[in-house]
């Protein structure tokens, strides 16, 4: 795999990152059942319908960033509004496979630096919580928390809360992750951040289900399903489909699971990534359940 690095664009949007820690929205993975491959973070934006006539600059971040003895991190400059940060974008999901650990993606347009560490510090922390460092994860969670109230940046807060959320479920701290995830769903719905809804609605439904509070669970997942429909994100929409059918499955729901995942499948077919081929897998299991 070729080395770790960044793609950032001039603006500080931090797109990518390969095989080490990075700032970005992070969605910690918790399964009851047996034992499944790793799923990685994809959280990248969609760039745009309409990006044409770029080859060469395509051409030239391969030459830069995918060659042998290629540096990092990469800096994209420009003035305002010329397609720095949908050039990035573009070539990220253009070249997805050479991430194999995922892509991680936090905007940072126009943050004062105290703004910035509300955003940046929670998606830190997540990088410690997947190595099992909750100690120091929840100290920045902290940090984190108190920036962005610090400022009033209740997008920071609810995001900060969310990743807190993920991580508590992650630890095993369910009640905790409930209230965090509780509010910043209520932050998120107050200021109409529909899309980060979306996300946080997902995570809720996760810590419902390992509460056994089945109800919720499904409402949570369906919510998430909703929005990312009606904001075109098929990645999002496919997740909490899959998250949904994990959750139907385990409290024995099979054929409802059934019908879920082969909704998520043609999403994640489209896609081109590995889970098209885990979730047939697992469509091909149930028979034995039917």
């Amino acid at each position: 795999m070729p080395g770790r690095g960044w793609v950032v664009s001039g603006d500080h949007n931090v797109l990518a990152e390969r095989g080490g820690i990075a700032v970005g929205q992070v969605h910690v993975e918790h399964h009851h059942h047996a034992a499944e491959p790793v799923r990685v973070p994809r959280q990248l934006p969609l760039p745009g319908k309409d990006f044409v006539g770029r080859e060469a600059n395509l051409q030239d971040l391969d030459a830069k960033l995918l060659s042998p003895g290629a540096s990092w991190p990469l800096l994209l400059t420009g003035s305002p509004g010329v397609g720095k940060t949908t050039l990035a974008l573009y070539w990220a999901h253009l070249r997805a496979d050479r991430f194999p650990d995922g892509q991680l993606y936090a905007g940072l347009q126009g943050f004062t630096p105290r703004r910035f560490e509300g955003i940046v510090l929670s998606n830190v922390a997540m990088s410690y919580v997947y190595i099992g460092r909750f100690d120091k994860a929840y100290g920045l969670f902290e940090d984190s928390l108190a920036a962005a109230r610090e400022v009033g940046d209740r997008h920071a807060e609810a995001w900060a809360l969310t990743n807190l959320g993920a991580a508590q479920r992650h630890n095993g701290v369910l009640d905790d992750s409930l209230s965090a995830l509780r509010r910043a769903a209520e932050i998120r719905t107050a200021i109409d951040d529909l899309d980060g809804e979306a996300w946080t609605r997902a995570e809720l439904g996760r810590t419902c289900s390992d509460l056994g509070l089945s109800d919720a669970a499904e409402a949570a997942f369906e919510r998430s399903i909703a929005l990312h429909l009606a904001h075109g994100n098929t990645y999002g929409r496919a997740r909490a489909l899959d998250q949904l059918g994990q959750h139907l499955l385990r409290t024995g729901q099979y054929a409802r699971a059934r019908e879920v995942w082969e909704e998520a499948l043609p999403l994640f077919t489209a896609l081109r990534g590995s889970d098209a081929a885990r979730l047939r897998l697992t469509l091909a299991s149930l028979r034995d359940f039917q």
